[in-house]
């Protein structure tokens, strides 16, 4: 979610994680090089840039692109005897 607040734009999360699909990033990396890629330099594609962008603080690698949005819950096991952490998806991130 963007806020304006006087003449600063501030971005705010609408949950305390942020997931990203390292495989998501890298799709959205390739559709921009296609559709920009002669008129932007070669940098803007870059995923790890892209994911410093994104800022999200769990990035999981692994899977299809964009297959996160139909997942409901993520399980992160625990160890040495932890319990497992589960986190429920709240709601989809706004596009």
């Amino acid at each position: 979610m963007c806020r304006l607040n006087s003449s600063k734009l501030t971005l705010a999360n609408s949950a305390p994680y942020l997931v990203l699909n390292r495989a998501s990033v890298s799709e959205v990396s390739r559709r921009m090089r296609a559709e920009f890629g002669d008129s932007e330099p070669e940098e803007t594609f870059d995923v790890e840039r892209l994911l410093a962008q994104f800022r999200g603080n769990i990035v999981l690698d692994g899977g299809e692109p964009f297959e996160e949005d139909f997942w409901e819950t993520i399980t992160v096991p625990g160890e040495g005897g932890k319990k497992e952490l589960v986190l429920q998806r709240h709601e989809a991130c706004m596009r």
